[in-house]
């Protein structure tokens, strides 16, 4: 953090993909957490709402901005439908319905990735209208819950 100065920090989770490095939840917490922690009074630290210990974290005069499915978030996902076509959700910005939104992606962990796309789009001032747009194309990753039909069978790669 001290050779780079971050304008935005995005923490996702806080799992258990790091415990052979630092051994509890706690410890990855205070890892990530100096990613938010080394931004300037104008940077903005966005974080997953979903996620207890960051929602529950206490940011200390940081300007943070929440998104999620389950938690009170600025950035929200309501009414998730998940298919195996793809996933549609009502966004919320600030409490207000903004739109039905249909993602090619699946998976309620994609839901969450756009919702962190879009808090970022809006934090560098992008409209809405453009963003909303341009999510549509969002397409799979090779071998990430991508639909695959293969000798007339529908699976799901992953």
């Amino acid at each position: 953090m001290k050779v780079v100065k971050p304008h935005i920090a995005i923490v996702t989770d806080i799992g258990n993909q790091h415990l052979l490095s630092f051994k509890n939840q706690n410890n990855i917490l205070k890892e990530k957490i100096k990613l938010i922690e080394s931004l300037n009074n104008e940077g903005l630290g966005i974080i997953n709402n979903d996620n207890d210990l960051l929602k529950n974290y206490d940011y200390k005069n940081k300007r943070i901005l929440r998104y999620g499915i389950n938690n009170q978030s600025d950035v929200m996902a309501k009414n998730v439908e998940i298919s195996s076509d793809y996933s549609k959700f009502d966004l919320y910005i600030k409490d207000k319905f903004i739109k039905r939104v249909r993602i090619n992606l699946l998976s309620y962990h994609n839901v969450e990735n756009v919702l962190c796309a879009i808090c970022v789009c809006l934090s560098l001032n992008l409209e809405i209208e453009n963003i909303l747009k341009n999510i549509k194309n969002i397409g799979f990753i090779e071998h990430r819950l991508e639909k695959r039909i293969i000798d007339g069978i529908e699976v799901i790669d992953d």
